[in-house]
């Protein structure tokens, strides 16, 4: 068990999770590097989540449960609670490898600078069912001002966030339902904070989370759209900025009607191939 290197704070969020959350528990106590805290932060389940979180107490170093006002109201709280150089978010439905924290823990004594301000985000796979999953690349390198919007090029479960970023950032905006992890990362970007690649496929993600969900899909277009208004004036010229804001409203519609006519096989199709935004 490794002890040097920078301590690393994971958080956990839940709610009702008693189906999905042992394997994430498992993945945590599972780890070769023992220089971590474990923060789980329940919203008052009503299941079986927290008698299953209670055979884990050796693992986990502070256990909230109470109600909140959602995913992000959650994720704030156990950011507050984090005193780790690193802050990572694994929700309930993913899991780590064996050797994620040291992975990030070597990486970090790699790249670490002076400032601090930094995200190592990595490679992660997005899981379908039991045998089947797709590979999320890391597209970090090729993203720019003018197609940030297109995608960010990481996947917020696979970022390990230094403390001085939350410091400079501030909270998950919790008016957001669905995308206030994506406008957290956004407001990093803007703010020149520096995001490290870590080429390796350490992360798991269950497929079918809120921002996953079809049912939701509309509401995630919609949030992503106004999340984004606020930049497109700052980095494109008139033209740009009215093509942006039409493309924006299009998809909007174009989202809407899937709701509405119940054809949902589109978004599932859709997720099995696309690239993470």
């Amino acid at each position: 068990m490794s002890k040097s290197g920078p301590k690393i704070s994971v958080i956990t969020v839940c709610f009702n999770s008693e189906k999905t959350i042992r394997k994430t528990l498992e993945s945590i106590k599972a780890q070769s590097y023992s220089n971590y805290e474990y923060i789980v932060v329940d919203g008052k389940s009503t299941d079986n989540t927290i008698n299953i979180i209670k055979e884990y107490s050796e693992i986990i170093t502070t256990f909230v449960s109470e109600q909140d006002s959602g995913i992000y109201d959650a994720f704030n709280k156990g950011v507050s609670l984090a005193t780790g150089d690193l802050i990572a978010i694994l929700n309930s439905d993913d899991w780590y490898e064996h050797d994620t924290l040291l992975s990030v823990a070597n990486y970090y004594n790699e790249i670490r600078d002076n400032e601090g301000l930094m995200i190592i985000c990595s490679e992660m796979k997005r899981w379908f069912d039991s045998d089947t999953y797709s590979h999320l690349p890391l597209l970090i390198e090729s993203r720019n001002k003018k197609n940030i919007f297109k995608h960010l090029g990481v996947a917020h479960p696979a970022t390990f966030v230094s403390k001085e970023v939350y410091d400079l950032i501030g909270n998950y905006d919790t008016n957001y339902k669905i995308c206030a992890d994506s406008d957290f990362l956004l407001r990093c970007f803007f703010k020149g904070v520096k995001f490290y690649p870590l080429y390796k496929s350490i992360v798991n993600m269950r497929d079918g989370g809120v921002s996953n969900n079809v049912r939701t899909f509309h509401k995630k277009l919609k949030e992503r759209y106004n999340m984004r208004v606020p930049y497109i004036s700052k980095i494109y010229n008139f033209y740009k900025f009215i093509n942006e804001y039409f493309i924006g409203r299009m998809h909007l519609l174009i989202a809407k009607y899937i709701k509405k006519f119940n054809i949902g096989f589109i978004y599932k199709i859709r997720n099995r191939i696309r690239i993470p935004s």
